[in-house]
C-alpha cells in the first residue's frame, strides 16, 4: 500500500491559502494551492496532507506495471516493450486500489523520509472551475522518480548487519485527475483519481545530496 500511495499523494501545505478563508475558487488560488501541494511533496511535509483533504477524502489509484522484472533505458523502452507484450496477446492489466484519509495519513507519516528523495515534475495544469465558485477540477500529467533500494551486508560487520543501497530508480507516469472544494472556508482536495504507469530505469543520482 506504502509504495502505490507514494506514487499518487500531493501533499499540501495549505495554511497561506486559508489564513482569511475563502468564499470562491479562482484560477490563481488553485494554482498556488497546487504549487505549495508539489513543493511540500519533495521537502516531505508528511503532516500538512490530513489538513488539506476533506474529512470525505477518497483516492483511487490505478497502477501498471509496463516492464515487469527489467530495467529499461527510458519510457520510449517501456512503451516498446508494452507494445511487444500486446503483440504476443498477453493481457497487460491494472491493479485498482482505493484509500480513505485514515489511510493516506498514515502512509505519509511512515513514509515522510522517503517523500525528501523522490523527484516530482508536472506537466500543465488544466481548472475547471464551477460557476458558483465552490468546486474545481484538475487535470495533470505528473513523472515522479524514487529511489529503489534493496538491502545488502555491511561492509562494516559487527554492530551493524545490512544497509540499503539504491539499485535502480522507479519512474512513474501519471495522469491525475482531483476535485477540489471548499471545506470551512478552505481549499480542500475531495477526491483524486490517478492512472500510473511504472518502470524501472538505472539509478540517477540525486542532484540534492
Amino acid at each position: 500500500m506504502r509504495g502505490v500511495l507514494r506514487n499518487a499523494i500531493i501533499f499540501l501545505c495549505a495554511w497561506p491559502l486559508a489564513a482569511c478563508g475563502h468564499k470562491q475558487l479562482t484560477e490563481a488560488s488553485v494554482r498556488k494551492f497546487v504549487d505549495v501541494a508539489d513543493e511540500a511533496y519533495v521537502k516531505g511535509k508528511a503532516g500538512a496532507i490530513c489538513d488539506a483533504r476533506s474529512r470525505d477524502f477518497v483516492l483511487t489509484v490505478t497502477e501498471f506495471d509496463l516492464a515487469p522484472n527489467r530495467t529499461v533505458a527510458d519510457f520510449a523502452q517501456a512503451q516498446q516493450i508494452v507494445a511487444e507484450r500486446e503483440a504476443a496477446h498477453e493481457l497487460i492489466t491494472g491493479k485498482t486500489s482505493t484509500f480513505k484519509l485514515r489511510d493516506l495519513c498514515l502512509d505519509a507519516y511512515l513514509s515522510r523520509a522517503k517523500y525528501k528523495r523522490a523527484k516530482l515534475q508536472r506537466g500543465p495544469l488544466q481548472i475547471t472551475i464551477d460557476p458558483n465558485g465552490q468546486r474545481a477540477v484538475l487535470r495533470a500529467h505528473y513523472t515522479i522518480w524514487e529511489p529503489v533500494e534493496a538491502r545488502g551486508d555491511s561492509p562494516l560487520g559487527g554492530y551493524v548487519d545490512s544497509v540499503e543501497h539504491q539499485i535502480a530508480t522507479k519512474q512513474t507516469e501519471s495522469d491525475d485527475e482531483s476535485v477540489v472544494i471548499l471545506e470551512d472556508g478552505e481549499p480542500k482536495f475531495a477526491s483524486t483519481t490517478s492512472v500510473s504507469k511504472w518502470f524501472r530505469i538505472p539509478s540517477q543520482r540525486d542532484s540534492r545530496l
